[in-house]
């Protein structure tokens, strides 16, 4: 037998405690009721298990990012400023740019000028735009690497943003991720069934936030504006109208609306009083100028505030430099016009500009007269998207799963309970089969399952369903190797062999199986850890853990238990 007894079992006993230590703070990390013992513990030790989805309740979202929106969105932004540049430098020349639909350019053209004279070659190389000649039209091209580097960008940037409103949320432990080229999964556990709808909204809300000029021409166009009858749009104070935003649009969309100028929704609420809420009246049509001065992008700070004269809860962006810069040149250039504010398309407000506003400062009123926690909980979930920052582009729901928090704790009951049969089980027959060796086995098996489940929290891990399936797997495993060990020790008794070199023997026959055994499955585990997801990566993460846990305790520990009897007791027959 090998030497060093004291030293192993000195180790084995350590791993024993640290991984007892280990697992308290999963034990009792919501419990009030712990020991004190228990809580100093628990805040020394920052070991946790994260139950799963399927074990807490939560949600797991699929979600496309609409990637190509993102480089649309930008060539619109830089025709504008192409536009402003041209204006700048040659008041009396205005500059057509356009977007080319289905490609990434712009085309460029003037009346009555050579269109390159209106175009900065500095400013196109600043852009990453390519001109390309076409007569009186020029072609500008955005550049194929510049749009590769872009569409990858929309992509990080939806999931750093995404990852900040949720972190905002204070969910624990969530998960983002992406898959393929164009899809993120969001998996967020410990929510309660009260707080799936908002925080689906939270997520998917784009949050692109404009401040756009009403337009002079908005009365008289809608005025002799012929709207195609759609069923539920109205006419309310000379525009459509509609409760139903997608309704609204399909009725102006005929709509042809003057040159420099865009379409845009601001919605009516008024206060319900049986409900002691805000509720949607409609949606009305507002012509908008389609030059943006100013977007979110400038946004430092969104913060909720209460108004000192009504107390109703409004937000209060803080703009850096620049923008308060060009918001005190926008206010500046607009006394008694009305500027709109439009988040995702819809006009949170239109006010009147009554002076310059310097300093950066701009509210964004919420309604009056609601309830004033449901106007605080629309104002906060507003101030966290856009002090966050808005999606590069509009993100769609492609799956959804929820997972009540009644459904986890049955999840747990049901596997913690599997997991426990299991156990009991394979022990009655283990000790029917081998007897005290039996009973040997079943208290590693045992420490195999303590070892799993530290280990697991040592590396922060998420236990789910399928991995409490791993983990009863791996007692099997662990069994299988303890079989083979004690039938070549009984083979080597039965051929007349010393209990000393029976158990030698029996260890030397039965590693190279139990070695290939757990190898193979440990590669089956790996390739579904590397191509798995979800569900099959919880299991596949239980599995090789309990693989390592096996070789070690099934083989090593259960070594030591003979050594014991056979170095220490003198023991000259086994209970096998």
């Amino acid at each position: 037998m090998s030497s060093g007894w004291k030293f192993r079992f000195g180790m084995a006993l350590a791993i024993t405690i640290v991984s007892i230590l280990a697992l308290i703070p999963s034990l009792f990390v919501k419990d009030t009721n712990a020991p004190e013992w228990a809580k100093w513990l628990s805040g020394e030790v920052s070991a946790r298990i994260t139950p799963g989805l399927d074990l807490q309740g939560g949600l797991h979202l699929q979600y496309q990012v609409d990637i190509e929106k993102a480089i649309s969105d930008k060539l619109d932004r830089y025709a504008d400023q192409l536009r402003r540049s041209a204006k700048k430098a040659h008041p009396g020349t205005p500059l057509k740019v356009a977007r080319i639909e289905g490609q990434a350019a712009l085309e460029a053209s003037a009346e009555g000028v050579d269109v390159n004279t209106l175009l900065e070659a500095d400013e196109l190389s600043l852009l990453h735009l390519t001109k390309v000649a076409e007569g009186t039209k020029v072609k500008l091209s955005l550049d194929a690497v510049y749009v590769e580097q872009t569409r990858s960008y929309a992509l990080n940037q939806a999931i750093e943003t995404i990852r900040k409103r949720i972190d905002a949320l204070g969910v624990a432990e969530p998960s983002i991720s992406r898959r393929g080229d164009a899809d993120i999964i969001v998996q967020l556990p410990g929510l309660s069934e009260e707080q799936f709808a908002s925080t689906k909204e939270l997520i998917g809300q784009t949050a692109q936030l404009e401040f756009r000029m009403v337009a002079d021409e908005d009365d008289s166009f809608f005025a002799g504006a012929q709207v195609v009858e759609t069923e539920g749009v109205t006419n309310a104070g000379g525009r459509p109208a509609s409760a139903d935003l997608q309704k609204l649009k399909a009725a102006v969309a005929a709509l042809t609306p003057p040159e420099g100028t865009v379409i845009r929704y601001i919605k009516d609420e008024e206060f319900n009083r049986a409900t002691q809420k805000m509720e949607l009246k409609r949606y009305r049509a507002m012509l908008l100028k389609a030059e943006v001065p100013l977007t979110g992008e400038y946004i430092t700070d969104a913060r909720v505030m209460p108004d000192p004269q009504t107390n109703q809860p409004f937000v209060s962006l803080t703009l850096d430099g620049q923008g308060a810069k060009l918001f005190g040149d926008l206010t500046a250039a607009n006394v008694g016009k009305n500027m709109a504010i439009v988040l995702d398309e819809v006009i949170s407000s239109a006010p009147r500009i009554n002076d310059r506003i310097p300093g950066g400062r701009v509210s964004i009123t919420m309604g009056g007269g609601a309830n004033f926690q449901a106007v605080a909980g629309e104002a906060q979930e507003l101030a966290i998207v856009l002090r966050n920052g808005a999606l590069p582009a509009p993100i769609e729901k492609q799956f959804e799963t929820q997972v009540g928090p009644s459904l986890g704790a049955e999840s747990i009951k049901a596997g913690s309970l599997a997991l426990v049969i299991s156990l009991l089980l394979v022990g009655a027959y283990m000790i029917w089969l081998y007897r005290v060796s039996g009973v040997v086995a079943t208290g590693i098996v045992m420490l195999i399952v303590l070892f799993i489940l530290a280990t697991m929290a040592a590396l922060h891990a998420t236990l789910t369903l399928p991995g409490i399936a791993g983990i009863t797997l791996t007692i099997g495993q662990a069994v299988d190797a303890n079989v083979l060990i004690y039938e070549r020790i009984k083979e080597e008794l039965a051929a007349g062999k010393s209990v000393q070199a029976s158990v030698t023997a029996g260890f030397d026959r039965a590693m190279s199986a139990i070695i290939d055994g757990n190898v193979t499955t440990a590669i089956a585990g790996i390739v579904m850890l590397q191509y798995g997801s979800g569900p099959i990566k919880g299991f596949a993460v239980t599995l090789l853990i309990g693989i390592a846990a096996t070789l070690y305790a099934a083989v090593s520990i259960s070594k030591l238990y003979f050594e014991y009897l056979i170095e220490r007791r003198r023991v000259t027959s086994l209970s096998i």
